[in-house]
C-alpha cells in the first residue's frame, strides 16, 4: 500500500517520466533538420536540457521512494513511446510501398 507521502513522489515520478519520454521526440525532430542548423541546435538543446532536469529530479525521487519502486515505474516510458509511435516506425514491414 502506498502512503500519502509517497503518492506525491509517485505523481512527480510519472510526470518526469512522461517528460523524459518526450526527449526521444525531440531527438527525432533534431534528426530531421540539417546538422548545426538553428532548428537542429534548438531540438538538441531541448534533449540535453531534458536529460539534465531528469537526472536532478530522479535523484530527488530516489531519496524518498525505494529504488525498486522507482525502477518498476520507469517501464511507463515504453508504453508512452510505443503509444505515440506510428506502426510503420515500429515495424518496418508495415510500411506501404
Amino acid at each position: 500500500m502506498v502512503n500519502r507521502a509517497n503518492l506525491k513522489y509517485l505523481l512527480v515520478l510519472h510526470v518526469e517520466l512522461l517528460v523524459f519520454s518526450l526527449g526521444g521526440v525531440c531527438s527525432k525532430m533534431a534528426a530531421q533538420n540539417e546538422f548545426l542548423s538553428f532548428w537542429w541546435l534548438f531540438w538538441y538543446a531541448l534533449v540535453i536540457l531534458n536529460l539534465g532536469v531528469y537526472a536532478i529530479v530522479w535523484q530527488q525521487i530516489i531519496k524518498h521512494l525505494p529504488l525498486s519502486t522507482a525502477y518498476a515505474n520507469k517501464a511507463i516510458t515504453i508504453v508512452v513511446l510505443f503509444d505515440s509511435a506510428d506502426d510503420s516506425d515500429v515495424i518496418p514491414v508495415l510500411k506501404e510501398k
